[in-house]
């Protein structure tokens, strides 16, 4: 299992969250260790870089924070992981100017 640590980014340094990877099944697991409540009418949502894109891995669940694992969507040869502010549902592109967490994989 890969474990792919998400740093905070400028818009939240102290965020933290780490992503496990199942190399054989290529399940996706996240677990917060630390983001801000969302506002109302807003949700974090998990991106994978696969092939140079980024793509939606699922959203997560409100109150995340500390040692719950939430699945995600399954994701073969990702590199990279994201997350971000979205409007509530999510969205089909990430807004980077609302980027949270970021990890490279390996």
């Amino acid at each position: 299992r890969h474990i792919v640590p998400l740093a905070g980014q400028v818009i939240e340094p102290k965020a933290a969250a780490r992503v496990f990877m199942d190399p054989a099944t290529s399940d996706v697991y996240i677990d917060v260790l630390s983001l801000p409540d969302p506002p109302k009418g807003k949700q974090y949502q998990l991106w994978a870089e696969v092939d140079g894109k980024m793509v939606d891995a699922g959203m997560l669940g409100v109150a995340e924070n500390g040692g719950q694992l939430q699945h995600m969507k399954t994701m073969p040869n990702a590199t990279a992981f994201g997350v971000t502010l979205e409007n509530a549902g999510g969205s089909t592109t990430p807004t980077l100017s609302a980027l949270y967490l970021f990890g490279q994989v390996g």
